[in-house]
Formats: structure tokens, C-alpha cells, sequence
């Protein structure tokens, strides 16, 4: 998943926090909100409102699981539907996402700096590190898995150990 989707995500949830402040900061002038827009256009920032809207149809199906209702196709189709036509329109919108990002990108990142990445990912070795970055954080994100499964084994006779010395029983 490229950054700015991870990014996203954390604002999403951040902002339906009931504890979400945000600081009132100097204005960002219009060249680099431009530049910063580009920038998310060419590097597909507009899908994260389909996937903001997965993110949030699973978070509630999974909450709706916890209560012990059987999640069936009708729920799944309701809620994903609805996650569908909440969150794309406006997580997707390039205008709405410069807006929302600006702020942070602004405190990391000068002009000059979006204008530099923006002539590296559209060179032809950026549009080829694009494409191949969703394939990259998936292999990667499933070798990650199949290592730390490796290790539970282990992980989980250490926590038993210390549960036990600790006077805890654990009914399965």
C-alpha cells in the first residue's frame, strides 16, 4: 500500500476520534498545493477513497461480528455498499486530499522538494516503482506473515510460561 494511503488511513481515523484538534497554521500557497496535488494525482492517491471505504465497511462488519450476529451476504452487501457510496466520493477527490494533506507535507517538504518527486515519478524508473509498489508491499507484507508465523510457537510457550508463573489460567 503506497504511503499516502497508509497516511490517509491514520487521518481518517484520527479525525473521527472525539479527540481530533487541529492547529490553525500559516497559509500554503497555491503553487504548492498545485505541485502537491500532481503529485498525489500521479501517484494514485485518488484510490484511497475506495480503500478508506473497505477499511471502514471491515472495521464495522467486525464490530457488528463482536456482538454475535452472524455476518451474512445481505449484511456484508449493506454495509460494503454503503462504505462505497460514503467514502470515495470524498477520500478520492484530489482537491479534497490536497486540502487534507497539505499540512502535514508542508512540515516535511519544501516546493522544491514535491517538484523533485514529481519529476521522479513521472520519469519512466518513478512510473515503474508505482506500478510495482502495490505488488512489493503485498509480497512483502505476506512474507512478514509467513515469518512471524514462524516465530508464534515460540511466542506463545513463552506467554503460557509467564501466565503460569504468574498464577493465571486460561481456559480455551
Amino acid at each position: 500500500m503506497p504511503s499516502h494511503l497508509l497516511i490517509l488511513l491514520t487521518l481518517v481515523a484520527f479525525a473521527l476520534s472525539p479527540f481530533a484538534v487541529f492547529a490553525e497554521d500559516a497559509p500554503i500557497g497555491d503553487d504548492y498545493k498545485k505541485k502537491l496535488s500532481t503529485l498525489l494525482e500521479v501517484t494514485g492517491a485518488q484510490m484511497a477513497g475506495e480503500q478508506v471505504a473497505y477499511a471502514i465497511a471491515q472495521e464495522t462488519l467486525g464490530a457488528i461480528a463482536a456482538t454475535g450476529t452472524e455476518i451474512t451476504e445481505q449484511i456484508q452487501k449493506i454495509v460494503v455498499d454503503e462504505a462505497l457510496s460514503q467514502f470515495p466520493p470524498k477520500f478520492g477527490d484530489i482537491q479534497y486530499l490536497t486540502e487534507l494533506y497539505a499540512p502535514l507535507y508542508s512540515e516535511h517538504l519544501t516546493e522544491k522538494d514535491l517538484g523533485a518527486l514529481l519529476e521522479f515519478y513521472q520519469s519512466p524508473v518513478g512510473q515503474k516503482t508505482l506500478a510495482a509498489l502495490p505488488l512489493i508491499g503485498q509480497s512483502g507484507a505476506m512474507a512478514l506473515q509467513q515469518a512471524s508465523y514462524e516465530q508464534v510457537p515460540a511466542f506463545q510457550q513463552k506467554v503460557d510460561e509467564q501466565m503460569r508463573a504468574a498464577g493465571i489460567i486460561v481456559t480455551p
